[in-house]
Protein backbone atom coordinates (compact mmCIF):
# COMPACT_ATOMS: atom_id res chain seq x y z
CA UNK A 1 0.00 0.00 0.00
CA UNK A 2 2.86 2.41 0.63
CA UNK A 3 3.91 2.29 -3.03
CA UNK A 4 0.37 3.16 -4.13
CA UNK A 5 0.20 6.16 -1.79
CA UNK A 6 3.57 7.41 -3.05
CA UNK A 7 2.47 7.01 -6.67
CA UNK A 8 -0.78 8.89 -6.02
CA UNK A 9 1.17 11.78 -4.43
CA UNK A 10 3.49 11.91 -7.42
CA UNK A 11 0.57 11.97 -9.86
CA UNK A 12 -1.04 14.79 -7.89
CA UNK A 13 2.18 16.82 -8.04
CA UNK A 14 2.46 16.19 -11.78
CA UNK A 15 -1.12 17.29 -12.37
CA UNK A 16 -0.49 20.48 -10.40
CA UNK A 17 2.76 21.16 -12.29
CA UNK A 18 1.07 20.92 -15.69
CA UNK A 19 -1.87 23.08 -14.68
CA UNK A 20 -5.45 22.50 -15.62
CA UNK A 21 -7.08 22.74 -19.01
CA UNK A 22 -10.03 25.04 -19.75
CA UNK A 23 -11.45 22.21 -21.91
CA UNK A 24 -14.48 20.54 -20.30
CA UNK A 25 -13.32 17.12 -21.48
CA UNK A 26 -9.65 17.45 -20.51
CA UNK A 27 -10.10 19.33 -17.25
CA UNK A 28 -9.45 17.18 -14.20
CA UNK A 29 -8.72 13.97 -16.13
CA UNK A 30 -5.91 11.50 -15.73
CA UNK A 31 -5.48 8.43 -17.92
CA UNK A 32 -3.45 5.61 -16.39
CA UNK A 33 -2.29 2.67 -18.49
CA UNK A 34 -0.75 -0.05 -16.37
CA UNK A 35 1.94 -2.55 -17.35
CA UNK A 36 -0.79 -4.96 -18.55
CA UNK A 37 -2.28 -2.24 -20.82
CA UNK A 38 -5.39 -1.86 -18.64
CA UNK A 39 -6.77 1.66 -19.05
CA UNK A 40 -8.22 3.65 -16.19
CA UNK A 41 -9.53 7.20 -16.41
CA UNK A 42 -10.16 9.41 -13.39
CA UNK A 43 -12.29 12.49 -14.03
CA UNK A 44 -12.54 15.03 -11.21
CA UNK A 45 -11.69 12.36 -8.65
CA UNK A 46 -14.17 9.79 -9.97
CA UNK A 47 -12.96 6.64 -11.73
CA UNK A 48 -14.82 5.90 -14.96
CA UNK A 49 -16.00 2.37 -15.71
CA UNK A 50 -13.57 0.20 -17.68
CA UNK A 51 -15.73 0.56 -20.79
CA UNK A 52 -15.98 4.35 -20.47
CA UNK A 53 -12.23 4.58 -19.77
CA UNK A 54 -11.42 2.62 -22.91
CA UNK A 55 -13.75 4.78 -25.03
CA UNK A 56 -12.32 8.00 -23.55
CA UNK A 57 -8.77 6.87 -24.30
CA UNK A 58 -9.59 5.64 -27.83
CA UNK A 59 -11.07 9.03 -28.72
CA UNK A 60 -7.59 10.53 -28.26
CA UNK A 61 -5.71 8.00 -30.37
CA UNK A 62 -3.28 7.86 -32.07
CA UNK A 63 -1.39 10.85 -30.64
CA UNK A 64 -3.15 11.77 -27.39
CA UNK A 65 -5.10 14.63 -28.99
CA UNK A 66 -8.38 15.75 -27.40
CA UNK A 67 -11.23 15.60 -29.95
CA UNK A 68 -12.80 18.77 -28.47
CA UNK A 69 -9.96 21.23 -27.89
CA UNK A 70 -7.26 19.48 -29.96
CA UNK A 71 -4.84 19.85 -27.06
CA UNK A 72 -2.21 17.16 -26.63
CA UNK A 73 -2.19 15.14 -23.41
CA UNK A 74 1.08 15.04 -21.49
CA UNK A 75 2.46 11.51 -21.37
CA UNK A 76 4.43 10.57 -18.29
CA UNK A 77 5.88 7.11 -17.81
CA UNK A 78 6.11 5.97 -14.20
CA UNK A 79 7.73 2.73 -13.22
CA UNK A 80 8.98 0.94 -10.16
CA UNK A 81 10.49 -2.39 -9.36
CA UNK A 82 13.35 -4.28 -10.99
CA UNK A 83 12.21 -3.64 -14.58
CA UNK A 84 12.42 0.17 -14.58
Amino acid sequence: MVATAVLEKRLTRLEEAYGDSPCERCSGTTIVIDCSDNISVVKNGTRLTPEASLKFHQEELPNGICPLCEGQRHKIVVGWGPHR
